[in-house]
């Protein structure tokens, strides 16, 4: 227990959002009373429970109104906590927000003697830390200048450096090493990582950029409305926030599907009724062998209150299926085993999932009592497990219903209950599983790393020949493009490094649907270390197109990644003694089923340095 710096229990802290300014102002003064419908609260932060101890280095991630900087307020007695318990041990220096603290009437010397007084600093000890702090903001040039005159750069770099001048128990950090330059950020990593690790600071945090984080943290926080969705390792709490980004954008497209729908629908009483709906593998991945599904029924007491017929619209009452390109991965119909119906397909959408909408009270109010029963027409050839999942349209509850669909010759009509669904979070993959992103137009089915005797390994020396096979599968029919492909590694999991990429080779489902494509560098030069390595693929054209790139997870130009899914060892070698890291367009030579298709960039001697370098 001595040495925890920070506990929280039950930390709560409820904010007011008024309905009119002028009842903020009566509140303040204890005028409002109650007067109905002049506020709702919000929680900002709803019972966290925490624990941060001497020395750690703690990343705080969310979206936007998630609570990071509330929590970080509390923890810095800006603000009072609404209830529960917080203890905050020792000195605590905080960079909240650009300016604060910082007079921009006074020169930038001015305001760094006027906080280094603040914390008992004076005389002579005051004069050799400033001389230290202008060091190192490198702002000799502008010190005696105000700070209203100052980029909103140099104003961080001065800032940071005052703040961590003098050594603090605990040093927090709002989003503000973002806006230097990658110069000052990386100097400034240095010095957060001399302040955690040599003196025993504990560093809070709060940032977007999480893959820098990865570099300096080695816990992360991920609150999410107000709680705490996940404590864990830097790469198992990125590994979740990624997909959940695209959970995000999934929840985007589902409420402008259904405000397109009401516009559309002149009936109020029909408006409230509609409710999203998905079918989609409980792993959230694609079905590992072809699934048709003929029918879905929503019954209430052996009732049938809506059915979907995949193919027939006659048949269909009360539900809607959503066929548009990159919403779903419905196939288009066919007849499967005497039945009308439609394959839940390996492609087409990033979300993998089968959507329609519902547009029946009666079912919205079965779901709502307990006492909503579905039925799926099944052909299937593995054992999969398949969600049915509603979104309520009051946008908070969700209801769902699982169905073991088990390996048969012949059509099963599978019913179960539709229960409460638990808002908690996706099981996070385990160390060594493959995480997945894109949407599998074409996909990569097995990733082997070879040495220069054509053996399967994770080791390599330094200088040696490294050869990555991937085996590719077209799943899109029509497929025939020149896509880009990308490997990627990052030194310890963390740190962008070396990459081997191509879009010079071309793929067409009609010549061929499944392949093998390889990469060969030789000499290796990647420096000593572990690396997490990226495979990807990339709809042609799209990375070297102009314009920014949307995030990874949620980007339909995706064909398929796998996401810090392998690691290799590289040793130290005597012919090839790499001392220093650097990011760069490794060289290597591309093959096409055995066959040489292009070199990346011709191998030349300048990339082997020496240890005098």
């Amino acid at each position: 227990m001595n040495d925890i710096i920070i506990q929280a229990r039950e930390l709560k802290k409820v904010y007011r959002l008024y309905s009119k300014p002028q009842y903020r102002f009566l509140d303040m003064f204890g005028l409002l009373g109650q007067k109905r419908g002049a506020y709702t609260e919000h929680a900002a932060l709803d019972r966290v429970d925490l624990d941060i101890r001497r020395g750690e280095k703690v990343a705080i991630i969310g979206r936007n109104g998630a609570g990071k900087s509330t929590l970080l307020k509390l923890i810095t007695n800006v603000t009072e906590p609404t209830s529960g318990q917080l203890k905050v041990k020792g000195k605590v220096h905080a960079l909240l927000q650009i300016g604060t603290g910082f007079h921009p009437d006074f020169t930038g010397r001015e305001n760094v003697y006027a906080y280094l007084a603040q914390l008992g600093v004076t005389g002579k000890d005051a004069d050799r830390k400033c001389a230290e702090i202008i060091d190192f903001a490198e702002l000799e040039e502008y010190i005696d200048q105000p700070v209203k005159t100052y980029s909103t750069g140099m104003g961080a770099r001065l800032m940071f450096s005052t703040s961590t001048a003098i050594t603090p128990n605990l040093l927090v950090l709002d989003e503000v090493l973002g806006v230097g330059d990658a110069y000052f950020t990386h100097k400034s990593y240095e010095r957060i990582r001399e302040l955690c690790e040599g003196q025993g600071t504990t560093l809070l945090l709060v940032t977007h950029d999480l893959y820098s984080a990865l570099n300096l943290c080695n816990r992360f926080i991920w609150l999410d409305r107000g709680k705490v969705r996940l404590d864990d390792n830097g790469k198992t709490v990125v590994h979740a926030y990624e997909r959940s980004i695209r959970d995000q954008e999934e929840e985007r497209l589902r409420q402008r599907r259904l405000t397109v729908l009401k516009e559309n629908i002149k009936s109020s009483t029909e408006t409230e009724a509609l409710m999203y709906g998905q079918i989609r593998c409980c792993d959230r991945q694609p079905p590992q062998a072809p699934i048709h599904i003929s029918h879905l029924r929503f019954l209430s007491d052996n009732t049938e209150l809506a059915v979907l017929s995949t193919v027939d619209e006659a048949a269909t009452q009360g539900i809607q299926i959503i066929t548009e390109p990159g919403e779903g991965n419905w196939s288009q119909p066919l007849n499967w085993h005497d039945r009308p119906a439609r394959e839940f397909s390996p492609h087409g959408s990033i979300y993998y999932r089968l959507p329609f909408i519902v547009n029946n009270r009666q079912v919205i109010e079965a779901a709502e009592a307990g006492n909503l029963q579905v039925e799926i027409g099944c052909y299937n050839n593995s054992s999969q497990y398949l969600e049915l999942v509603l979104f309520h349209p009051d946008r908070i509850r969700q209801f769902s219903g699982k169905f073991t669909v088990v390996a048969s010759p012949s059509w099963l009509d599978m019913r179960t209950t539709i229960e409460v669904y638990s808002d908690q979070l996706d099981q996070v993959s385990l160390p060594g599983e493959v995480v997945r992103y894109g949407q599998r137009a074409m996909e990569i089915v097995d990733v082997q790393f070879l040495n220069a005797e054509g053996e399967e390994t994770f080791q390599f020396d330094i200088g040696s020949s490294m050869r990555v096979r991937l085996k590719y599968r077209l799943n899109d029919p029509s497929f025939c493009e020149f896509p880009t492909l990308l490997i990627a590694f990052q030194k310890d999991g963390v740190v962008r490094s070396h990459r081997f990429w191509t879009d010079q080779i071309q793929l067409a489902a009609k010549e061929s649907k499944e392949g093998v494509i390889e990469v060969i560098a030789d000499p290796l030069l990647l420096c000593r270390g572990s690396y997490a390595v990226t495979v990807s693929v990339f709809k042609e054209g799209y990375l070297t197109s102009y314009g920014p790139k949307r995030f990874f997870s949620a980007n339909d130009q995706l064909y398929d990644m796998h996401s810090r899914a392998y690691e290799i060892v590289i040793k130290e070698s005597i012919k090839y003694p790499l001392c220093n890291d650097a990011v760069f367009q490794h060289p290597s030579t591309w093959l096409l089923d055995g066959i040489k298709v292009t070199d990346s960039m011709p191998l030349k001697e300048t990339f082997v340095t020496s240890k005098n370098q």
